[in-house]
Formats: structure tokens, C-alpha cells, sequence
């Protein structure tokens, strides 16, 4: 199993003082295989060369995950963040990344675009430049009803209709989707090209991310489910470490190995 640590997880240190080319290191010494990286980059072009170096010094692969989206409000809004998500494909590409994680939207947004010939030519356009660089853009189920729907992803998944454009599998986010995490992999299990792997604690009438095995997902149920349909990319322990986010993982990965 391919298990690799997300930025996220040290998003309150990656705010202060801390730089992602330090993420490799820790990788390395909590025994994971690589890392998902985020755009916490002060620059970019100054940080990528050092968090190569480091990601080959431990032997370790790159995951990308931006903050870019599919779809808009206004045609103009989903065109510029469709741009954007090019800027996103070429530090993938820099990083020698296989995948870079997308998300549906970041605000307000059409849904009826998703059938319009325009949103097919310019998602079509963005797919086919990360096919060209050898990678896969994974749309992530958010944390919401409105983008969090399997239906929506659906439809992305299957009106776009290509390998290089899969879905990024969240086991938490479903829940704040107001969906269950099973039966949205009834209807998506043969799109996953990513893993996304958090636990979701109840909290005021919703939830809180949380690391696993403390809340109401059976995350290790739909990991073997996802692995046992034959996924063999990584799957990321992608939640808030708060002040510790050593001992999160350390504890992620002794719920994942019983031990």
C-alpha cells in the first residue's frame, strides 16, 4: 500500500515558518512513501528545485494538490480558474507528479455548463495538456451539498471520458455531503484514481475532519473496498494535525496496521 502524508496536515507550521521541501524528511521518517504537496509555496520556482532534491534523496513520489476548479458561477470564472489549473498542471509536471487533484468548484456555481459544448472544449483542452505530461487530473468530492453530490461527479466523470481525468475518492467528505460513503462508491468506485483518506467527527449538528479511527466513517472498510477493486496509487492521510501532526499519522497508520 502506497500511503503518503498530505501538507495539510501541517497546514498551521506551513503558514508560519515551515517550507514543503521539509516534507520530504518527515515522510521519510514516519515510514510513508511520498508526500501530497499543497500551494503553500512562498515561490514557487525557488522551492520546487530543493523539494525534488529532498522528494529523490528518500525515494519518494509527489502528489499535487491545487486549489483550482472545474466550474464557475460565469463562463469568464470557470475559464480563468481552467487557466489556472494549467499554471497547477505545469508544477505537477515540475515535481514529476502523476497526479494532480482538482476540485469541482470554490464558490458559487453552473452545474448546466457541464453540458455546454464551450466547458467541454476547455476542460477537454486542460485534460488533454495532462495527458500530453503524463498526468491525471482527479476532481475531489468536497465537503457540501451543493458540489459534494455522486451525481455531480458523475457527470464530470462521464461527460469528460477520459483515463487522465479520474476522481480523487474523499472517505470523510461524503458526510458533509449530506451522502453516504458507500453508496457513493456503488456509483464511482471504477472512476477512483486518487485516495483521499480522513476520518469525520460529529460536531454541532455537522462534522470535523478529523485523523482516522476516532469518528463515524469506516475508513479502513472503504480503503480494502477501493484496494480489493484493484486501485494501486496513493492513498493520502489527508486531515488537520493540529499541534501534532506527527503523532496524527502515527496514529492514522497504527488504526490502518491494527498495531
Amino acid at each position: 500500500m502506497q500511503f503518503i502524508i498530505s501538507a495539510v496536515t501541517w497546514d498551521k507550521a506551513l503558514k508560519a515558518d515551515m517550507l514543503q521541501a521539509e516534507l520530504p524528511a518527515l515522510a521519510a521518517k514516519l515510514g510513508v512513501k511520498g508526500v501530497e504537496f499543497r500551494p503553500y509555496w512562498r515561490d514557487a520556482r525557488k522551492e520546487l528545485p530543493e523539494t525534488k532534491q529532498q522528494l529523490a534523496k528518500y525515494g519518494l513520489t509527489a502528489v499535487y494538490a491545487c486549489n483550482d476548479a472545474l466550474l464557475s458561477d460565469t463562463m469568464e470564472g470557470t475559464q480563468a480558474s481552467l487557466d489556472a489549473m494549467v499554471e497547477s498542471l505545469n508544477i505537477a509536471f515540475l515535481m514529476d507528479a502523476p497526479i494532480l487533484r482538482v476540485n469541482v468548484a470554490n464558490g458559487p456555481f453552473n452545474a448546466d455548463f457541464i453540458r455546454t459544448e464551450w466547458w467541454q472544449k476547455a476542460a477537454g483542452s486542460v485534460v488533454a495538456m495532462a495527458a500530453e505530461k503524463g498526468i491525471v487530473l482527479a476532481v475531489e468530492n468536497p465537503p457540501n451539498p451543493a458540489a459534494g453530490k455522486a451525481e455531480l461527479l458523475l457527470a464530470l466523470l462521464e461527460t469528460v471520458n477520459s483515463p487522465h481525468f479520474r476522481l480523487t475518492y474523499d472517505t470523510g467528505n461524503w458526510l458533509m455531503a449530506g451522502q453516504k460513503p458507500e453508496e457513493a462508491l456503488d456509483k464511482l468506485e471504477q472512476y477512483v484514481g486518487y485516495v483521499h483518506l480522513k476520518d469525520m467527527v460529529p460536531q454541532n449538528n455537522t462534522y470535523a475532519h478529523s485523523y482516522l479511527g476516532v469518528g463515524a466513517v469506516e475508513v479502513l472498510g472503504l480503503m480494502n473496498r477501493i484496494l480489493k477493486a484493484g486501485y494501486r496509487g496513493p492513498l493520502a492521510l489527508e486531515f488537520p494535525g493540529g499541534d501534532d501532526p506527527e503523532e496524527k499519522v502515527r496514529l492514522s497508520l497504527k488504526y490502518i496496521y491494527g498495531k
